[in-house]
């Protein structure tokens, strides 16, 4: 090779040498520029907040770029405003963030990316001051966002030096305005979408619509209304010609409880209910022909087999007057239509309610009358012989009277619990032989030695038992035993029981019935939700009321074909429990004084007073509270003045016992009152110290708790200083 040819050879190679020098700094530069980008998108795209996005942003910008100022502007009529910036060579506050854009600038701006010359920069930034300096920009870069969700946006880059850093820099800073504009964007779009939930059905409706008549506006859009399509809460699917669906969303497959393999393909008519199917084809007909179904409204069977009511709103598509596809939009209103269904309910316990409070009330005054007689034709009636048994009869019959009253007001009211100290095996005995009297159903009863006593209301958790025995006794209809169990129960506290330390009672009711169903145990207690076809679904709601306001504890445990177990925690008392005997109510017999009855009723006057003069006792008489209130004012200046008064808590259209309370004890503070009624669940019954008054009787009464009652509080009154 002469050498020539190898000198040539050699500029070959040099030449190819400068070209691959070129091609490396090139490559280098865009790896630079591709790693700054992925660093971007990696940290903007786990941020949900727009002004935490651009300053994420801003701050990479200019810390890997070296520019020193980065702002986020948005442009409103002449002025530029700026919203978020970074300047890496100060910290403090931009004193002043609103500038005024020149009508040259402000057309570049608008059409597109724009690099300023010095003398512009001046223009758009006179200077950029902050607290503690001042940064005059020789070269500035603004890039609008070009959003069209959003008003005019641009950012903006400037140096102090020469512009030559920012024009090799702006195809770089395009791509970076684009993605963060990009994520600006999506965040944007969910935040609107979660705006749109109330007016949803409408929107989608409206969209839907315009996608019929604008094929390439439905190609342009398809991603956006497929995000809103995948996120919305009510359920939407697609029907074809031959009605079967061709899309659906997640919100219904979710509820349907389906997979996309389950559901897209089959026809519609196989989810809807029995007997909504020919309502549906009938609806199907109407869309198939063009016309629109709003507020449609039928069940779909979910793939556990519950049923979900839902309301429709349905489009049909049509292309040249023939059926293309259905647009549905239907919501789920299952929840709706329980709640529209419990509040008739409740309106009709309402209704009951009423009803049961003055049934309550004028019942319990004739059973008042009733009860008050017998007990005081008891007094001349030898015990032993017939007679003074009928008489015992038709006590125990007005008190079972008298409980009946209050288990409907339980029902229908609630109320709180009138408490006393209570033998357990008495009141679960009497409640469960009550329920099962005339059955083939028998209670095999095992009780523990020493039985703690309970301070509770014995009518309410007479209830508790008599509904629970029920229960069991109607699960086996073809007769059996019922085994009831009390013992006492110490709970420390270890184990994951739902109520507190301490001493209780525990009463298990065990049956050998058909038992309940694995998925309906956890509902039982749920208001009107009851197994039996003709159940009210009240009884074990009613229950667990009861059991909750004094402070127990009621579980379940139930196998199908084998039996199921109800648990109660009731918690014990150290307290006795009182034996109202001859001897603890002999001692008031022989009764002295005056006593006032105030009741609107003349039955329940002239009753209480015939037990009262028989004890020993004068009576007056009060038909109401303002009656009471002038006849106290007047005994009390005689010689004889007034010592107890039982006083009727509810007087129709009267002043009543709270508050004619209220006037008496102004009079005197140290009067002694008696408050009576047939409501025991008002909860002055169940807190009278709280009102004024000594004690309560609940009516109606038998002679010796009156006599004992009014004997205590004149016994009291006498022993006061």
């Amino acid at each position: 090779m002469s050498i020539s040819e190898l000198e040539k050879r050699i500029q070959d190679l040099e030449a190819k040498i400068e070209i691959l020098e070129k091609e490396n700094a090139l490559l280098a530069d865009r790896r630079e520029d591709t790693l700054l980008l992925g660093i971007i998108a990696e940290r903007i795209n786990i941020i949900s907040d727009i002004s935490q996005v651009v300053d994420v942003g801003l701050e990479n910008i200019s810390l890997l770029k070296d520019i020193p100022f980065c702002a986020f502007c948005r442009l409103e009529g002449n002025d530029l405003n700026i919203t978020n910036y970074y300047f890496s060579e100060s910290n403090k506050p931009l004193n002043t963030t609103t500038f005024e854009l020149p009508a040259q600038v402000r057309k570049k701006v608008l059409s597109g990316a724009t690099q300023l010359d010095k003398d512009e920069c001046t223009q758009v930034f006179p200077s950029i001051k902050f607290e503690s300096k001042d940064f005059s920009s020789t070269s500035l870069l603004l890039i609008p966002t070009k959003s069209k969700l959003r008003k005019t946006e641009l950012f903006s880059f400037a140096n102090s030096s020469s512009n030559e850093k920012l024009s090799v820099t702006v195809p770089l800073l395009e791509r970076i305005v684009e993605m963060i504009s990009a994520r600006i964007d999506n965040i944007f779009l969910v935040m609107e979408l979660n705006k749109l939930n109330q007016a949803l059905e409408q929107k989608v409706l409206g969209r839907t619509q315009e996608l019929v008549n604008a094929n390439k506006v439905l190609q342009e859009k398809e991603e956006k209304y497929r995000n809103l399509f995948n996120e919305a809460l009510d359920m939407i699917h697609f029907i074809d010609k031959a009605g079967n669906i061709i899309d659906a969303n997640p919100a219904e497959l979710e509820t349907l409880q389906y997979s996309r393999d389950e559901f897209i393909g089959k026809p519609l008519i196989d989810f809807i209910a029995p007997d909504f199917k020919e309502k549906t084809k009938n609806a199907l007909g109407k869309l198939f022909s063009g016309e629109e179904i709003k507020a449609y409204h039928t069940v779909m069977l979910a793939k556990d087999g519950s049923r979900i009511e839902v309301e429709a709103n349905v489009v049909p598509e049509m292309d040249e007057g023939q059926f293309v596809q259905t647009r549905a939009i239907i919501r789920n209103i299952t929840d709706r239509k329980k709640m529209e269904d419990n509040i008739l309910k409740i309106k009709k316990l309402e209704s009951v309610g009423m009803l049961a409070g003055g049934i309550a009330h004028d019942f319990n005054n004739i059973l008042a009358a009733i009860l008050g007689n017998a007990s005081l034709a008891k007094l001349n009636a030898i015990p032993g012989d017939k007679f003074h048994d009928r008489l015992s009869e038709i006590e125990q019959a007005s008190l079972r009277a008298k409980d009946l009253t209050q288990q409907l007001l339980t029902f229908a009211k609630g109320g709180e619990p009138i408490k006393e100290v209570t033998s357990a095996e008495e009141v679960i005995k009497d409640s469960a032989s009550f329920v099962l009297r005339g059955s083939n159903v028998r209670c095999a009863f095992r009780f523990s030695e020493n039985l703690w006593a309970v301070e509770v209301d014995a009518g309410q958790i007479s209830q508790v038992i008599q509904n629970l025995i029920i229960n069991s006794r109607q699960s086996m209809p073809l007769g059996g035993n019922i085994e009831v169990v009390c013992e006492n129960y110490s709970y420390d506290g270890s184990k994951l029981i739902p109520f507190k330390p301490g001493r209780y009672i525990k009463i298990i009711i065990k049956d050998h019935g058909t038992g309940i169903p694995h998925n309906m145990v956890d509902k039982i207690f749920d208001p009107y939700f009851s197994t039996k076809q003709n159940g009210s679904g009240l009884g074990l709601a009613v229950t667990h009321s009861i059991v909750m306001k004094h402070q127990g504890h009621i579980e379940v445990e139930s196998r199908q074909g084998i039996g199921t177990t109800f648990t109660v925690f009731l918690p014990a008392t150290e307290k006795k429990v009182k034996e109202y005997q001859e001897k603890s109510w002999v001692e008031y017999l022989d009764g002295k004084g005056k006593v006032m009855v105030m009741d609107d009723d003349q039955m329940v006057r002239t009753t209480a007073g015939a037990m009262l003069e028989k004890i020993g006792y004068e009576v007056v008489f009060a038909k109401d509270g303002k009656e009471a209130v002038a006849e106290y004012i007047k005994e009390n200046n005689s010689n004889t003045p007034i010592d107890i008064i039982i006083m009727d808590l509810t007087i129709p259209g009267g002043m009543g016992g709270k508050e004619a309370a209220n006037e008496i004890l102004k009079i005197n503070p140290e009067a002694k009152l008696i408050v009576s009624s047939g409501y025991s669940d008002d909860p002055i019954m169940a807190n009278f110290q709280d009102y004024g008054f000594c004690s309560a009787m609940v009516k109606p009464y038998r002679l010796h708790e009156l006599m004992t009652i009014v004997g205590q509080a004149m016994k009291e009154s006498e022993n006061e200083p």
